[in-house]
């Protein structure tokens, strides 16, 4: 941390901290919607292999890959790049971070703004889009622009883009080696797990507060993806709303479920202050009652990554079993 930026912490207030929490708060929600883009809807079951595509579309393109590529979304600029075939991507989200080279491409707006102008524009061979874009994708198929989607909203269709993407963009022998590693990764951590106890776990992804409480959590629902993570990660996921993608859960309905441990994912701060996890730790002290708060086993995790259901969801899974089972030798999870 710079020197500026240590000076401006300590000045913090205790006002000004729970405001920045509240705002904080605020953005993760925001930032699950557009990443999200409406969330994660899974199987009861987890085919790690023998997946595949149930889209047409992805049958009739030309054999011919393409040279000028546009992503709109940050989970599929992240694979691109992971695959080795970036030199074709022209255009990307705003929200397109990582790695820092996306970051400087031309945006063209993001999912609830696209930039349908500047799209056609740039002329590109192939839009790569989520599949839960359908309003984006027909609009884009009646400019005559081919459009290509996979589906991130589980971990299954994140390991079937790998093949599904890497063919179509000619990356096949990168793709396949990445599946192999993922799906290797995966079934180590479901060894390491499968003999140890499974606590109960609460994946929390923003709370309203106030100063020194927390009022009410929006969750991550029980057939969601962070849901499928704790449980290959040798936990149980607290919550049984599997109507709900995420809920949102007042104190007295958190008691109830009694979580054993809570991890509280947040994003990178958008404001350029470093989060106060001691900060956010008082706030769950409100809730004193609760197993996971009375035994000091509320887990901060912060990183931009989190929230972005790409290749880099392997990283999120091993944060997930550091957390829930801190008794594992983390030498073991190496990859």
């Amino acid at each position: 941390m710079s020197r500026k930026r240590k000076a401006y912490h300590r000045t913090y207030t205790k006002g000004k901290r729970a405001s920045f929490l509240r705002r904080h708060s605020l953005s993760v929600t925001v930032t699950f919607v557009v990443l999200f883009a409406g969330a994660f809807i899974l199987s009861l079951s987890f085919p790690w292999a023998g997946f595949s595509s149930d889209s047409e579309e992805q049958n009739s393109y030309s054999a011919e890959a393409p040279k000028r590529v546009i992503s709109l979304a940050p989970s599929i600029t992240e694979l691109i790049y992971t695959l080795g075939v970036d030199s074709i991507l022209i255009a990307d989200t705003r929200y397109c971070k990582h790695p820092p080279q996306a970051d400087t491409l031309p945006d063209v707006g993001g999912f609830l703004d696209p930039n349908l102008e500047l799209i056609v524009s740039l002329d590109p061979d192939l839009v790569v889009l989520l599949k839960e874009y359908n309003e984006l994708s027909g609009k884009l198929r009646k400019l005559n622009i081919p459009v290509f989607t996979v589906d991130h909203q589980t971990i299954a269709g994140v390991l079937a883009s790998y093949t599904q993407l890497g063919a179509r963009l000619g990356a096949k022998a990168k793709a396949d080696s990445l599946l192999a590693s993922h799906q290797a990764h995966i079934a180590k951590v479901q060894k390491l797990t499968s003999t140890l106890n499974h606590p109960k776990t609460l994946v929390s992804i923003g709370h309203s507060d106030k100063p020194g409480v927390i009022r009410s959590v929006y969750a991550a629902g029980d057939e969601g993806f962070y849901s499928e993570l704790v449980r290959i990660a040798g936990g149980v996921n607290v919550v049984k709303e599997d109507n709900v993608r995420y809920p949102i859960l007042g104190p007295e309905a958190l008691r109830t479920l009694a979580p054993e441990i809570i991890l509280d994912i947040f994003p990178d701060s958008q404001e350029g202050a470093a989060l106060d996890k001691r900060f956010v730790q008082e706030q769950w002290r409100s809730l004193s009652d609760i197993p996971a708060v009375h035994n000091s086993r509320v887990v901060v995790l912060e990183g931009s990554f989190l929230v972005i259901p790409g290749p880099r969801f392997i990283e999120i899974l091993d944060k997930f079993v550091v957390a829930l089972h801190p008794e594992i030798n983390v030498s073991l999870l190496t990859r």
